[in-house]
């Protein structure tokens, strides 16, 4: 009987230990954007990284198809990555931007952000007629206004957040009729 115990008790000790020293998402998240950091052929400040149970999301716009695929490289590479999944887009805008002397792109400024954001919404015939301000400090976008549904309101931020130069949206919307 006491042989049994130290067996399931080392079973127990194992399995803790395998837990333990697993990669967290938080931890995946920041290797991986460290190591886009330090990538040159990926502009990581238009690359967002999420992970939930070990599955990476990339999003966000990039200048060129091999750029793309270099960041779902870098992703995959990271120890603990079960999946990535490639929401990136090849944004002709990011292309076009003029390059610093790292050979990255440089980050739109606000008041670029601010119209693209609200060009994007434009454009979408579900949140065209919305009444939504769209404001930029630092990188961050502000919206308020008012939406119909929570499926528009999570549209709205989504279509910020894919917007290249935002570092982060900050959501002030409210679902209401007026």
């Amino acid at each position: 009987m006491r042989r049994h115990g130290f067996a399931i008790l080392g079973v127990v000790m194992l399995i803790l230990f395998s837990v333990a020293c697993g990669e967290s998402d938080l931890g995946i998240t920041t290797k991986i954007k460290s190591r886009l950091e330090t990538d040159r052929t990926v502009n990581a400040s238009q690359v967002q990284v999420s992970t939930q149970n070990k599955v990476v999301t990339l999003s966000g716009a990039v200048d060129s198809p091999a750029s793309k695929e270099r960041a779902v490289a870098v992703a995959r590479g990271v120890e603990g990555v079960m999946d990535v999944v490639d929401n990136l887009s090849v944004s002709t805008a990011v292309a076009s931007m003029p390059k610093s002397a790292a050979g990255t792109a440089s980050a739109p400024d606000d008041s670029a952000i601010t119209v693209a954001v609200k060009q994007k919404l434009q454009e979408k015939p579900e949140t065209a007629a919305e009444k939504i301000t769209v404001d930029t400090q630092g990188g961050v976008v502000i919206l308020t206004g008012i939406v119909k549904t929570p499926e528009e309101k999570d549209q709205v931020i989504q279509i910020a957040r894919n917007t290249d130069g935002v570092q982060r949206v900050e959501d002030r919307l409210m679902v209401g009729t007026s």
